[in-house]
């Protein structure tokens, strides 16, 4: 039977009032300090499945329905030799869910494995770098003088 494996899955964790979108941390970061920690999940589960074709589809699915997305995907072989290995971004208040939507996509669980990282100091750096750069940008403009290359370089998108 064809295999497929969904690895490494990956949810992102937040209240609304700290992270906008687990897609680009580092740019929706809210200047709040975070209400409770932020975990960062991954896991791989390696299946194997009866139609390779159907189940990926029905993975994607279940993922997109959870809010997620593929982030990356690889595919090899063909008919019984086919195999797959595909990276889901999913929101961390779906993942539990997600996973079991994926496990029972398969018609035999080979192997799982998942993990988790607390992030909120990293949250909370980005966000305390974000008012900075913000506040020397205003500096800047008060000063009414042009942003020099290097400045705007070091600024980075908040200036765009």
């Amino acid at each position: 039977m064809p295999a497929a494996t969904a690895a490494p899955a990956e949810a992102w964790g937040a209240t609304d009032s700290q992270v906008t979108s687990g897609r680009d941390l580092g740019a929706s970061v809210a200047l709040d300090a975070p209400v409770g920690p932020l975990i960062v999940r991954t896991g791989q589960l390696d299946l194997e499945v009866a139609v390779l074709d159907d189940a990926l589809a029905a993975a994607e699915k279940a993922v997109a329905s959870a809010g997620g997305y593929v982030a990356a995907s690889q595919r090899q072989g063909d008919g019984e030799r086919a195999g797959a290995s595909v990276t889901y971004r999913i929101p961390a208040d779906r993942w539990e869910a997600t996973l079991a939507a994926l496990r029972a996509l398969g018609t035999k669980v080979l192997a799982e494995q998942t993990a988790s990282e607390e992030v909120t100091s990293q949250v909370v750096d980005l966000g305390a770098r974000l008012v900075n750069l913000r506040a020397t940008e205003a500096a800047l403009f008060r000063a009414g003088r042009p942003v020099s290359r290097n400045e705007r370089a070091r600024l980075g998108p908040i200036t765009r």
